[in-house]
């Protein structure tokens, strides 16, 4: 028995003073895992410490720091750097209010991921709840919260809040200055400047790709997103409301697709672009299916001439599909625009529907849309068709004022306020072009301006029966394409029936002239006494000069002096 007591003494002294605790406490510290570090069991100060160290034990392929284990209220002090060159990192994030002090840098490859927490979140007021929030500690005047500065990388699924009220000189939420960055189920609120800043430096567009997926950008200082001299944003399901500046601005940054958003409350524009002709100019935005509501000045605003450049940047706009639901409530009466496009070209404005506030106002759209040449000479070719306006506006529905837009088939529920504004110039009224309905029929419509072939023509080409209209200031014409000859108002070369009286024009003898065969007209001051008229039957005999034949009791007769 003393051999056993003795043996068990001698293992447990063994066991106290041969490092055993050190190596357990070890092994809870670094999991058997290679690239999984637990933020909670690293030395530090606070959360940003421990995180720090946490990142820098990685091995140097780079991994994930869990820190899902420090919740409730912590800090970040110090500047926080999220992987390195070929060292991408994941950090994890869990149910924590972490005050910063300094900013955050996600490289290349490396993500930021929180938790998105239960209930509505916070509001404008940084509001605690139980999902990951970073908040801008007062008076510390950050130039940003999180900088996603590498290639592909990432922040998801938190609340970034900037305290605007306790630091008066800060700037932006979230900066975007590497290729292919993606903010993912984020609210960005509550900055001095703006909720996102994406930029390239000149022409470079180191910035190129980003993507924003289901994101609140919310009362910002300035813009809820502002993008410069960068390309291809890809916006989905975001939402840029209530900002102090416009909801979204597009600086010199073509190829943008915003689809399914939200831009609303803001006080200036709801999506404001422009360009520089000399660098990318803001071409081809796609802008699909969204809402616009409650801004303070034009939902829509294409800003299409650079005057530093001399030329028109902002073009190629495909505007469809979305839903403008009115200005806001201190929005000046009979001043803004649904969509305003000045000074640009070649958009496609189509099957929008644009809801204007009631008469009593006094907060009413100008125009739904407005297509605005400041010289006369800058706005291209633009296309408006199949929109749909509702209520009443302060001046017209829509207006150009130049002869290059083409308006097609918008149709107005309400008291309308006016229709389609031909602008200052006369011959912008209508311009159809190429209608074709595929129903057995082949139907061509063309309305042009005044001075150019027509103003109307009808052509139906269904089974080789051709029925052409033509207007123009010489007259009308039905079944020809050709305009009637001169001092000829009606010629009727194919098939047309009058189902009412007709009344003939009206000329003095000393103005008859010389017309086309078959032209019928009034002579005021002829006398019929000094004129014999004979009427047989018709005959295609003889002479075969012609005559006027007047159908009667189922028989032409030929009417001959």
């Amino acid at each position: 028995m003393r051999g056993c007591k003795y043996s068990f003494l001698m293992v447990l002294f063994v066991l106290l003073f041969s490092g055993f605790p050190s190596r357990l406490s070890s092994e809870i510290t670094k999991p058997a895992l290679p690239n999984v570090r637990i933020a909670f069991y690293f030395s530090g100060a606070n959360a940003g410490a421990k995180i720090a160290a946490a990142i820098a034990d990685l091995p140097a392929t780079g991994g994930t720091v869990d820190a899902r284990g420090l919740e409730g209220s912590q800090v970040i002090s110090a500047a926080l750097t999220i992987g390195a060159t070929d060292k991408p990192v994941t950090v994890l994030l869990g149910a924590a209010t972490c005050t910063l002090s300094a900013g955050i840098t996600v490289n290349a490859g490396s993500s930021l991921v929180g938790l998105q927490g239960t209930g509505n979140g916070p509001g404008a007021g940084d509001t605690a709840y139980d999902g990951t929030q970073l908040v801008q500690a007062a008076g510390v005047n950050l130039p940003f919260m999180v900088n996603l500065a590498g290639t592909n990388s990432s922040i998801r699924d938190m609340t970034v809040s900037g305290n605007q009220a306790n630091n008066p000189t800060a700037l932006d939420g979230i900066k975007i200055t590497g290729l292919r960055a993606l903010v993912e189920r984020v609210t960005t609120q509550n900055h001095k400047r703006h909720g996102i800043y994406i930029v390239s430096t000149g022409d470079n567009n180191e910035a190129a790709g980003p993507q924003l997926e289901k994101v609140h950008s919310l009362n910002n200082g300035s813009d809820g997103l502002l993008i410069t001299n960068t390309t291809d944003l890809v916006s989905h399901m975001a939402y840029f409301e209530n900002n102090g500046a416009h909801g979204a601005e597009l600086s010199n940054s073509s190829g943008a697709r915003l689809v399914e958003g939200d831009f609303g409350g803001n006080t200036g524009y709801g999506l404001y672009s422009y360009g520089l002709s000399t660098s990318w100019g803001g071409i081809g935005m796609i802008i699909v299916g969204n809402q616009f509501g409650n801004n303070l000045q034009h939902d829509i605003f294409i800003n299409g001439w650079d005057s530093a450049g001399g030329a028109v940047a902002s073009i190629g706009h495909t505007i469809t599909g979305n839903y403008f639901n009115g200005l806001g409530s201190t929005a000046t009466n009979n001043t803004w625009n649904a969509i305003m496009l000045t000074d640009s070209g070649y958009n496609n404005v189509t099957g929008n529907t644009i809801r204007n506030n009631p008469a009593a106002g006094p907060h009413r759209f100008k125009y739904g849309i407005q297509v605005n040449d400041t010289t006369g000479t800058r706005e291209k070719s633009d296309i408006i068709a199949l929109n749909k306006f509702i209520g009443t506006f302060g001046t017209d529905l829509v207006t150009s004022s130049t002869t290059n837009t083409s308006f097609l088939l918008n149709s107005v529920d309400g008291a309308g306020g006016g229709g389609i504004g031909i602008g200052a110039v006369p011959s912008a009224l209508l311009n159809l072009y190429a209608l074709t309905i595929h129903s057995g029929t082949d139907i061509n419509i063309q309305i042009r301006p005044n001075g150019t072939a027509s103003l109307l023509n009808f052509t139906n080409d269904a089974d080789n029966a051709t029925i052409p209209v033509e207007l123009n200031a010489s007259g009308f014409a039905i079944g020809s394409t050709s305009p009637p000859a001169a001092g000829v108002m009606l010629d009727v070369t194919g098939k047309g029936a009058f189902t009412s009286t007709v009344k003939l024009g009206t000329s003095t003898f000393a103005n008859l002239g010389t017309p086309v065969s078959g032209t019928i007209v009034w002579c005021s001051d002829c006398d019929p006494s000094a004129v014999t008229y004979v009427t047989n039957d018709c005959a295609s005999v003889g002479a075969k000069t012609g005559a006027m034949a007047t159908r009667y009791v189922a028989t032409w007769g030929c009417l001959s002096k």
